[in-house]
C-alpha cells in the first residue's frame, strides 16, 4: 500500500511538472504569435493583409484585455471599409458583436451582427450567411428566446448541407445538440451529438470531435450508464492530449474522476481527481504569472514610450533652439547675444529640471508597480505550497476513509448475503405460483422490506413485509419477522393470515420489550394464504393493503391500520380477515410504500398510491415479466435524478386456469 501511494504521488508531480512546462510553452506561442501579427501590422502590407491580422489579434486578446481586442476589431472595420474589402468588413462586424455580447449589452451585438449578415446578403457570400445564421441561433439561446434560436440553427445546418460545407455542418449539430441539452432534452441531444462527432471524425476536425465526445459523455453520465461515460471521456482524454489542450484535458480528467467515483472505483477517481487537480493549478498559477508578465510588459512599454517622446521633444527644443541662437548671431551686436545666450541657458536648465521630476515621478511609480508585483509573486508562491499540503492532508484522509468505507461495505455485504439466504427461493415460488413476479429493489446493499413463502398443509402462504427503517436497521428487524414467521407457521402450523399477524405482533414486541422500552419499532405487513382445494383468498393486513382485479374491476382492501409490534394502548390489537372466491381468473398485487412514495417527475413529488393503483390496473392483462418491466421502467423515467428514497417492494400473481391445472 504504501508503494502505491509512492507511486502515485511520484506519478502526479512528474504530470504536474510536465503540465507546467506544456502550458508555459503554449503561452509562449501565443506571445510570439501576437508579436508576430504586430510584425505584419509595421510591415508594408496589403490592406486586406493589415485587416486579418487585425482580426487575429482580436481573437488573441478577447479574453485578456476585451478594449484592446475591440480596438484592433474597430481598426480593421476601417481598413477594410477604406479598401472595400466585403468579407474584411463582414467579418469586423462579427468580431464587434462578440465584444458587445460578452459585456451583457444584447441590443447593439444583435445589431452588428445583422450588419455582417446584411454585407455577407450583398456580396452573395452562402458560407458567411450560414455562419451568421449560427451565431444568431447562438444569440437567442443564450438570451433564452428558445423559439428564434431554433429557427436559426435549423435555417444554417439546411444551407451548409446545400453547400456541402461539412465543418459548418459539424458546427451547427453541435449548436443543436447543446440548445437540447440545456432544454432537458438528453435523447434529442445526444443524436445532434453523435452526428456531429461523426462528421468531425471524417474531417478529421479533433476540436470539434473533443467537444462532441465531451457532452456525449456527459449525457450518459446524468443517465447513470457511467462506462458509456468513461468511454467517451477517454476519446475526449486521447483528442486533447493531442491538441496539446489543457483546458479540455482538464475537463476529460474530471469527468473520469466523477464517473469511477459513481461506480464505486475510489481508487481511480482519486487518481483522476488528482491528474484535474494538478492541471487546474499549474493552469490557474500560470494565469497569474502571465497576468503580471503582461501587466509589467505595459508598464515597460508605457516606460519606451514616454521616454521616445521625451527625446523627440528635446530634439525638437534643441533644434529650435540652435535656429534663435543663429537668427540672433546675425541679427544682434555680441552684448545682446551673450544676454540672450544666459537667458537660454536658464531656461533650458528649468526645463531640464521638471523633466528631471517628471522621469523621477515616473520611476517611482514603476518601483511601487514592481514592488506590489513582488508581493503578488510571493503570495502565489505561499499559495501554492498551502494547496500542496492541502493535497497531502487529503490524500492522508482519502486513504483512511476508504479503508473505513471498504471494511464498513464489506461487512454489509456479508450481511446482504445472509439476507439473501434468507429470502424464498423464486424457483420455488414459482413452482407453486406460475405466474408471478417480483419487484425488490433495496435503497442500501441490505433491505428493510422482505418478502416471505410458504406451501403448508395444502395452502399456500405469501407475504409482503415492510420493516421499520431501511439499510441495517431494515434489515436486522427483517432477520425477526423472518424468525418469527417461520416459528409461528412451520412449528405452530398456524395458517389464518390474520391469527398470523396476532401471533406475530406479540412476538415482535416480547423481543423488543416494548411495554417497557416504549420501543415503537415494527412492520407493515400483507399476508394473504391461498387455499388452492376451496379456490379462495384469505388475506389480512397490518398499515398494508391488498389491490385484487376480478372481472375487470380492481378492488383495493384496506387493511387494519395499525402496523405489527409497536406500543400498544389498547388490550388487544386485531386484524380483519378478508376471504375473496377464486374460481374465477384473479390477479393480486401487495407491496410496500416505497414505490408511491418515491420523489420524481416534472414536479419533484411523490409518485403517490393513487397513480401507483392506477398503473397496476393498467398493465394487470399483461404478462407477469412484461408487468415487472413496465413498473422499473416507469420507476426509472419518474425518478430522473431524484436518489431512492426507501427500499421498494411489489409482488404481483395471476390465479388462472393454468394455476389449477398443475398438480
Amino acid at each position: 500500500m504504501k508503494n502505491y501511494w509512492f507511486h502515485l504521488i511520484t506519478l502526479s508531480l512528474v504530470i504536474c511538472l510536465s503540465m507546467q512546462a506544456l502550458i508555459s510553452q503554449v503561452k509562449a506561442q501565443q506571445l510570439g504569435k501576437i508579436n508576430e501579427l504586430q510584425a505584419i501590422l509595421q510591415a508594408d502590407t496589403t490592406d486586406i493583409t493589415k485587416v486579418e491580422a487585425l482580426l487575429d489579434l482580436f481573437e488573441e486578446y478577447i479574453n485578456l484585455e476585451a478594449y484592446k481586442a475591440k480596438e484592433y476589431a474597430d481598426n480593421a472595420l476601417i481598413i477594410a471599409d477604406r479598401a472595400n474589402y466585403k468579407e474584411g468588413i463582414a467579418n469586423a462586424y462579427e468580431k464587434i458583436s462578440v465584444f458587445y455580447l460578452n459585456q451583457g449589452n444584447y441590443n447593439v451585438s444583435l445589431e452588428y451582427l445583422q450588419k455582417s449578415l446584411q454585407v455577407h446578403e450583398s456580396s452573395k457570400n452562402l458560407k458567411g450567411i450560414a455562419n451568421i445564421w449560427n451565431k444568431l441561433g447562438n444569440f437567442y439561446s443564450r438570451k433564452g428566446e428558445y423559439d428564434e434560436a431554433l429557427e436559426y440553427y435549423q435555417k444554417s445546418l439546411k444551407l451548409r448541407q446545400e453547400i456541402g460545407d461539412k465543418e459548418g455542418i459539424a458546427v451547427t449539430l453541435t449548436n443543436l445538440g447543446g440548445f437540447y441539452h440545456i432544454r432537458d432534452n438528453d435523447q434529442k441531444a445526444l443524436e445532434y451529438y453523435l452526428q456531429a462527432l461523426s462528421i468531425a471524425n471524417e474531417i478529421h476536425n479533433r476540436k470539434i470531435a473533443a467537444i462532441n465526445q465531451h457532452q456525449i459523455a456527459e449525457i450518459y453520465a446524468k443517465q447513470f450508464n457511467y462506462h458509456q461515460a468513461i468511454y467517451y471521456y477517454k476519446l475526449e482524454l486521447e483528442q486533447a492530449r493531442t491538441m496539446n489542450d489543457n483546458q479540455t484535458l482538464a475537463k476529460a480528467y474530471l469527468g473520469l474522476a466523477e464517473a469511477y467515483r459513481h461506480l464505486g472505483n475510489y481508487k481511480r477517481a482519486f487518481e483522476y481527481y488528482q491528474l484535474h487537480s494538478n492541471i487546474r493549478d499549474a493552469i490557474t498559477k500560470q494565469d497569474a504569472l502571465d497576468k503580471i508578465n503582461l501587466i509589467k510588459k505595459s508598464n515597460d512599454d508605457a516606460k519606451r514610450q514616454q521616454e521616445m517622446r521625451l527625446r523627440e521633444k528635446q530634439q525638437r527644443e534643441e533644434r529650435e533652439q540652435e535656429r534663435r541662437r543663429y537668427f540672433n548671431y546675425l541679427l544682434l551686436m555680441a552684448s545682446v547675444l551673450l544676454s540672450i545666450t544666459a537667458y537660454i541657458f536658464f531656461r533650458s536648465n528649468q526645463q531640464n529640471k521638471r523633466i528631471n521630476r517628471i522621469l523621477e515621478k515616473q520611476k517611482a511609480e514603476i518601483e511601487e508597480k514592481t514592488r506590489e508585483l513582488t508581493i503578488q509573486k510571493a503570495a502565489l508562491e505561499e499559495q501554492s505550497k498551502a494547496i500542496a499540503k492541502k493535497n497531502e492532508e487529503l490524500e492522508i484522509t482519502f486513504s483512511e476513509i476508504e479503508k473505513k468505507n471498504k471494511d464498513i461495505t464489506s461487512s454489509i455485504n456479508y450481511a446482504k448475503r445472509i439476507q439473501d439466504s434468507m429470502l424464498p427461493f423464486a424457483e420455488k415460488i414459482t413452482e407453486h405460483l406460475p405466474k408471478n413476479f417480483i419487484l425488490f429493489r433495496p435503497r442500501d446493499i441490505v433491505s428493510g422490506d422482505f418478502y416471505w413463502f410458504a406451501e403448508i398443509e395444502g395452502k399456500i402462504i405469501l407475504a409482503a413485509l415492510d420493516c421499520t427503517g431501511h439499510g441495517v436497521p431494515g434489515a436486522i428487524m427483517s432477520m425477526l419477522g423472518n424468525t418469527y414467521l417461520n416459528q409461528i407457521i412451520n412449528l405452530q402450523r398456524i395458517t389464518s393470515p390474520d391469527k398470523i399477524l396476532i401471533e406475530l405482533h406479540n412476538n415482535i414486541r416480547k423481543a423488543l420489550k416494548q411495554e417497557e422500552t416504549r420501543n415503537q419499532d415494527g412492520m407493515d405487513v400483507a399476508m394473504c394464504v391461498i387455499n388452492k382445494a376451496q379456490k379462495q383468498l384469505l388475506f389480512a393486513g397490518a398499515s398494508s393493503p391488498l389491490c385484487i382485479v376480478q372481472n375487470g374491476v380492481m378492488e383495493v382492501v384496506e387493511s387494519s391500520k395499525l402496523p405489527v409490534g409497536g406500543f400498544q394502548q389498547d388490550r388487544e390489537r386485531e386484524f380483519t380477515l378478508h376471504t375473496f372466491d377464486i374460481s374465477i381468473e384473479t390477479t393480486f398485487y401487495i407491496f410496500s410504500d416505497g414505490y408511491q412514495d418515491q420523489f420524481g417527475g416534472p414536479k419533484g413529488r411523490k409518485f403517490a398510491k393513487n397513480r401507483l393503483r392506477d398503473l397496476l390496473f393498467e398493465i394487470h392483462t399483461k404478462p407477469m415479466e412484461e408487468q415487472k418491466q413496465i413498473l422499473e421502467d416507469t420507476l426509472v423515467d419518474w425518478m430522473q435524478d431524484n436518489r431512492q428514497m426507501d427500499d421498494i417492494m411489489i409482488i404481483g400473481v395471476k390465479i388462472d386456469e393454468a394455476f389449477y391445472a398443475k398438480p
